[in-house]
């Protein structure tokens, strides 16, 4: 079943921008890995190297994408293994490579914005959890709406660039 495999490609590029080589690593997709890790396991690296940014004040990360303050312990996506860290990876630097290879690859900077509202959404998203509404057994309420009203400001188009931005 391809559903449940991934390919991660590695591109190599060299100082001048151009392709110098590239690896593909095929590998299996554990759907239960998205909503919760084992013990001593991190889940993706994108979270981690984002919410590091964050932590650093870097200025690539958009106000409205709802991470200043927060941390790694706050977002339920990460914080379920006890696992934040590894010995052999700067989280933070490893942001800064991704960013300068989407730049290198020609990725412009809104968009690159764009991907870490993407990768902050996913964050926010994760903290939301739903409880039976009441009297009403095929309902359900939403009781995290800090987490839903982060993910509503990221959402939400600013006034000059209106719904087309948001589309």
């Amino acid at each position: 079943n391809s559903s449940r495999f991934g390919k991660f490609i590695r591109i190599k590029f060299n100082s001048m921008g151009l392709l110098a080589g590239a690896s593909i690593e095929t590998y299996l997709l554990e759907k239960s890995r998205v909503v919760h890790i084992g013990s001593g396991e991190r889940n993706y690296h994108a979270y981690y190297q984002l919410l590091a940014a964050a932590a650093a004040g870097d200025p690539g990360i958009p106000a409205d994408a709802g991470m200043a303050g927060m941390t790694k312990e706050q977002f339920n996506l990460v914080n379920g293994s006890g696992c934040y860290t590894l010995r052999s990876v700067d989280d933070y630097e490893e942001f800064k490579e991704n960013r300068k290879a989407l730049e290198t690859i020609g990725v412009n900077p809104e968009e690159i914005q764009n991907v870490w509202r993407v990768l902050a959404m996913i964050l926010h998203l994760g903290n939301v959890e739903f409880s039976p509404k009441p009297g009403e057994e095929d309902h359900v309420i939403c009781s995290q709406t800090a987490a839903l009203a982060a993910v509503t400001d990221i959402l939400r188009p600013s006034q000059e660039n209106g719904v087309a931005l948001a589309l």
